[in-house]
């Protein structure tokens, strides 16, 4: 029996072993973006959303790279009522400097596969799972020199051995908030479900990846993701009736992130998603004038809440195969923290999600 010094870690047990491009299935309408409203740090790039949903295998024809298969069609579908996913960061149009837009290109999303020795319930119960939880949920830093090659948002479907797979989403913050991240899933498991549950569709989809390439070379390495660790760091999410939108407004949030923080950091990003369209982002450092008086002011007005609300629990991504267990992260640059300040989708709603996330 091996002993604790020579059993393989799970990190060299996992093993990215295809990588695909999706784009929508409609061509977008060409010279659309969206506004990134302030100056946007190259620091910026790094800062990213990703959640993680583990299933069992429901029967035997569930299998990861089937799944894969009819996600890539459905994904396609979906990406066409939601284009800014497929999009790229570039540089401000209007020529303003350290501005940035999202240009929707169609240039596409990454969809993942990747393979564990390991089985889900191996996993869950490991001491490992925090060291290698994010590479679950793919993510490649964006180019600081050519931002507009890098993809902005990840799908990556894992293999367990035998029992399950996993599925991990991961979105730029500059691109999309988990509340826009979570709406964006809800809408295109429908789609998939819809695919599968057609009549006479056939067992294995016509975007079946091993129909294409020889088992040995989907075995060599595709691409390395960025390193992070998620759980370095602690998301506190707090509901306000109201939007915060203006600077006054995100100065007294990225105080009360500081209060949170202690001393470990200095710096503060803002980044609030509009649903009309923009983003706007702010930074905030710990010895900016008017941080310290007030520091407390929204605390009583904001209620805390958690991740529990994006109902991640009820995603299907096959039939009505429910997850066993939904994790969620928010990953700001190294010795940063990072404040998302997200409006409903729902015309008329008043109520505002606020996370704030800082190093452990």
């Amino acid at each position: 029996m091996a002993t604790p010094e020579t059993t393989p870690s799970f990190a060299s047990k996992l093993q990215v072993v295809a990588m695909q491009t999706v784009v929508p299935a409609k061509v977008t309408d060409p010279g659309q973006r969206r506004r990134i409203l302030g100056q946007t740090r190259p620091e910026m790039y790094k800062e990213h959303f990703h959640m993680v949903l583990y299933y069992n295998k429901a029967n035997e024809e569930e299998d990861g790279w089937v799944l894969t298969g009819w996600m890539k069609d459905s994904l396609s579908r979906s990406l066409s009522e939601e284009p800014i996913l497929a999009g790229r960061l570039q540089h401000s149009p209007d020529n303003n400097e350290g501005e940035m837009a999202i240009a929707l290109n169609d240039s596409g999303v990454r969809l993942v596969n990747a393979q564990i020795e390991a089985t889900v319930s191996e996993f869950l119960n490991s001491e490992e799972r925090g060291d290698v939880e994010a590479q679950l949920a793919f993510w490649k830093d964006v180019d600081e020199q050519n931002p507009h090659y890098s993809a902005l948002f990840y799908v990556q479907v894992t293999s367990f051995q035998g029992d399950g797979y996993s599925i991990g989403i991961t979105s730029s913050l500059l691109l999309a908030d988990p509340i826009l991240v979570t709406s964006f899933i809800q809408k295109w498991t429908s789609t998939l479900n819809n695919i599968i549950t057609e009549n006479n569709h056939p067992n294995i989809p016509k975007f079946f990846f091993p129909n294409f390439r020889r088992t040995k070379e989907l075995r060599s390495p595709i691409l390395t993701p960025s390193p992070s660790n998620p759980f370095h760091y602690q998301t506190t999410i707090y509901k306000l009736t109201g939007a915060p939108e203006q600077s006054h407004a995100y100065k007294k949030i990225a105080a009360l992130a500081f209060g949170k923080a202690g001393e470990k950091l200095s710096t503060i990003s803002v980044i609030f998603i509009d649903r009309s369209g923009d983003r706007k982002v702010s930074t905030f450092n710990r010895e900016e004038e008017g941080l310290d008086e007030s520091i407390w002011s929204l605390e009583g007005v904001l209620s805390p809440t958690s991740w529990d609300d994006l109902r991640g629990e009820e995603v299907s991504f096959y039939k009505a195969n429910m997850p066993v267990c939904v994790s969620y992260h928010i990953v700001p640059k190294p010795d940063e923290g990072v404040v998302l300040i997200m409006p409903p989708l729902e015309e008329g709603s008043l109520e505002t999600t606020i996370s704030i996330t800082v190093p452990k």
